[in-house]
């Protein structure tokens, strides 16, 4: 059984797969800012159609709408807006900062795959 990075889905199976090494932190190393905390869902939109655009060969465009569905999957960012989408913990509308979604799980133990 694999521990998934609720943002971007990579399995942390070792200490420092998890962002600075932190295993109480439920996303991964590539997630993580230099300072800890979890990229906004822009932040990983780009990082993951660059990594799309490198891996897969894709044009800009494609990379984009394929990495935009394969964030919509993961557990950070379902039913987020998708587009200038807000970071997860950052604001959401005029009003200010806000916490997680209500019923949002916080503990990283909740997201296990059967690999």
């Amino acid at each position: 059984m694999s521990l998934r990075c609720v943002a971007c889905g990579m399995p942390m199976e070792m200490p420092e797969d998890h962002a600075g090494g932190d295993e109480s932190k439920d996303y991964c190393f590539h997630c993580a800012r230099p300072d800890g905390s979890m990229q906004s869902y822009e932040e990983k939109l780009d990082s993951m159609a660059a990594f799309v655009v490198r891996v897969e060969g894709r044009k800009e465009d494609a990379a984009r709408k394929n990495a935009r569905q394969r964030l919509s999957q993961q557990p950070a960012w379902r039913g987020a807006r998708t587009s200038n989408s807000p970071d997860r913990y950052d604001e959401r509308e005029e009003g200010g900062p806000v916490g997680p979604p209500s019923g949002f799980p916080t503990s990283a133990a909740r997201y296990h795959s059967s690999e």
